[in-house]
């Protein structure tokens, strides 16, 4: 038992130190936010969300690589309207079948028309 102990340890702080690769994050950046799905670099989902709901609020997908110029992914999308109690906010939602791959390093970042100056962006990362 003892001498199984210290592998144990030794493995445990190994996969705390090395974790798996993975795609999820939420950022939020004044009342804009975005909040992203997948599994190491390949992005499954990505869901845009903006407080309030103003009249012909679209939302936009573009990346950030190193030292490039912002790219659009995305073509500009309507958000649907959702109220929950005195909470009133715009949502947008993309979906890609078999994901999409990005390189190591990029900013996937969203723009909505209503809010100028807030972009927020999720890093892909190993």
């Amino acid at each position: 038992m003892k001498k199984t102990l210290p592998a144990v340890l030794a493995s445990a702080v190994l996969s705390l130190c090395t974790t798996p690769a993975h795609a999820n994050a939420t950022v939020e950046e004044g009342k804009v936010g975005i909040h992203v799905k997948g599994h190491g670099l390949r992005i499954d989902t990505v869901d845009g969300y903006m407080d309030g709901q103003p009249a012909g609020t679209r939302a936009q997908l573009y990346t950030l690589a190193a030292r490039s110029t912002p790219h659009n992914i995305t073509g500009w999308q309507n958000a649907t309207h959702h109220t929950w109690g005195l909470t009133k906010t715009s949502i947008v939602h993309w979906y890609w079948k078999g994901g999409q791959t990005f390189p190591d390093g990029t900013r996937l970042c969203i723009v909505f028309n209503k809010a100028p100056g807030d972009n927020p962006c999720a890093i892909i990362h190993r």
